[in-house]
């Protein structure tokens, strides 16, 4: 009956994941990375994207490995048009964690948007030689290819692309 009862209480406070999230900081604000990431996580889901950008920095406040925390900022700050944030996250995220394909990919895109074709192209390669079966480095590196008028390389990589959505 009192283990009834606590967690009913209990599930008042779960209404949501924020609110599970926010619980669980306010009990240890200090030591509790992971809350900060998941409530980050949330808000970027809701689009409250300055919001994710706290959390996850005070995810790598805590722990400065955090890797996934700040590869999620970057995409918090692309999304906000703020590139030179985002890059450096991203690279952040590939120092931490090497195997990190997609950041590679998310660095491309950005190198690409502001017309360092070449930089663009390494990293899409780049990302491609860690996880040879990522769709999205071969459609941005085709893509990057068409742009600057390789289009035997775009096509190449295009059909690579849809090989591996087959």
């Amino acid at each position: 009956v009192v283990l009834s009862y606590l967690t009913v209480a209990q599930t008042g406070i779960w209404r949501t994941s924020i609110d599970l999230w926010n619980a669980v900081i306010k009990e240890e604000p200090d030591a509790a990375p992971l809350a900060y990431y998941n409530r980050g996580q949330e808000f970027m889901g809701t689009g409250q994207l300055e919001k994710a950008i706290a959390d996850y920095t005070m995810a790598v406040t805590l722990n400065p490995y955090y890797h996934e925390a700040y590869f999620n900022r970057g995409i918090a700050f692309e999304k906000l048009g703020r590139t030179e944030q985002a890059i450096a996250d991203y690279e952040r995220t590939f120092s931490l964690n090497s195997s990190s394909y997609q950041a590679l990919n998310n660095r491309g895109v950005l190198y690409g948007q502001a017309g360092s074709y070449d930089k663009a192209i390494e990293l899409f390669s780049r990302s491609l030689a860690i996880n040879p079966a990522y769709p999205s480095s071969y459609f941005n590196r085709g893509f990057t290819y068409s742009l600057i008028g390789r289009r035997e390389d775009a096509l190449a990589d295009l059909q690579l692309l849809i090989a591996h959505l087959a």
